[in-house]
């Protein structure tokens, strides 16, 4: 997916500018806090994404990932922004390792949002003080969820991964 739009040139750019790692059961990718450097996409393997509880200790699953799925992008977004998770390696494989300079160069334009979406994004009051360009990137992130009634989107003492609007 993160090559989806690049023409041959740029798809062979992140070929030859991408390493593989093979990675260790145990072995931990990236921690919560921490600069964000590298984006990763699992060739083989398992690995649990885990953020810090309230008490600031207990780590809690927030997602597993496998073959074919990429982590890490999210904190490169900025630049200044640390790694919100932790990644560890939950059985041995090999991931792809693509650096901060390329996904910069080559990965982070983002698709347009949808007009519908900016339109809801808009129109919420809390949002209402943000620039233009804040309402395009979060539209970019957001997604519309239909829910049925009584669904519950989360419970107390969840980790903090989402806003509703």
């Amino acid at each position: 997916m993160l090559l989806s739009k690049l023409d041959k040139e740029g798809v062979n750019y992140v070929f030859r500018s991408t390493k593989l790692h093979p990675t260790a059961a145990g072995e931990i990718l990236y921690t919560q806090g921490e600069n964000a450097l590298d984006v990763y996409v699992a060739q083989s393997g398992r690995y649990q994404a885990t953020v810090l509880s309230a008490d600031g200790v207990t780590p809690q699953l927030l997602r597993e990932f496998g073959p074919g799925d990429g982590f890490g992008s999210f904190e490169l977004l900025r630049s200044d922004m640390k790694r919100q998770t932790t990644l560890t390696v939950l059985e041995a494989g090999a991931v792809w390792v693509v650096p901060r300079k390329v996904f910069d160069s080559k990965l982070r334009k983002a698709p347009a949002p949808a007009p519908s979406l900016m339109e809801k994004v808009r129109s919420v009051q809390a949002f209402s003080h943000l620039a233009p360009e804040q309402h395009i990137l979060l539209a970019r992130a957001a997604k519309t969820v239909d829910l049925d009634k009584g669904q519950t989107l989360y419970n107390v003492g969840d980790a903090a991964c989402d806003l509703y609007a």
